[in-house]
């Protein structure tokens, strides 16, 4: 098998884990396969597409939504060398069969646990309350709470990126963006090859 490496980026809602993988995806040519597609089809959810009835209620429909997702893994390992997904991957059980599931298609696959500052968890927020797929800031924060509290551990060589906001615009703004996406690539990298 050739080497296709798979990024799977984790993180609870707000800490910009689709963020820096569109941007990932756009700076070093990866796919970015949507997860989130997968689940606004899946039976298990409301088909408004109302953003906050995305996330799967237990483990056994998180599994579902990724058993969905690894059947196109076969194909989508032939058509594009690297890949980047991202999705909240915070339970164990979930996280572990979506991982063992893309080993079978990718080598290597790498991990990576996205964290972010309150602040800057609001300002994302806002910006997708605005964006009309949340109603609210501070019910969007519950639920991020409340995911936060079912947290399960990460084995103990899980990499952590830590992302904020920068409070710059324009040109500043492109040019930290720039320097946090080519950090968590040199990351990535580092854990491929370990």
């Amino acid at each position: 098998m050739c080497s296709r490496m798979l990024v799977v980026l984790g993180g609870l809602l707000g800490n910009g884990a689709r963020t820096l993988a569109d941007q990932l995806a756009a700076r070093f040519g990866l796919y970015h396969y949507d997860i989130d597609r997968k689940k606004i089809r899946h039976p298990t959810f409301d088909r408004r597409g109302d953003f906050r009835i995305l996330q799967p209620r237990t483990d056994k429909d998180r599994v579902k939504v990724y058993e969905n997702v690894c059947k196109d893994f076969p194909l989508l390992s032939k058509m594009y060398p690297d890949v980047v997904v991202d999705d909240t991957f915070h339970r164990d059980i979930p996280r572990e069969y979506f991982l063992s599931e893309a080993r079978k298609y990718y080598t290597p696959v790498v991990f990576v646990w996205i964290e972010s500052d309150e602040a800057s968890v609001r300002v994302r927020l806002e910006r997708i309350r605005q964006a009309g797929k949340i109603e609210s800031v501070d019910g969007a924060l519950r639920r991020r709470e409340k995911a936060h509290a079912k947290q399960q551990p990460f084995p103990p060589a899980t990499p952590i990126f830590f992302h904020r906001t920068s409070g710059k615009e324009g040109i500043a703004a492109q040019q930290i963006a720039d320097q946090k996406i080519s950090a968590l690539w040199e990351l990535i990298q580092e854990h491929a090859h370990s």
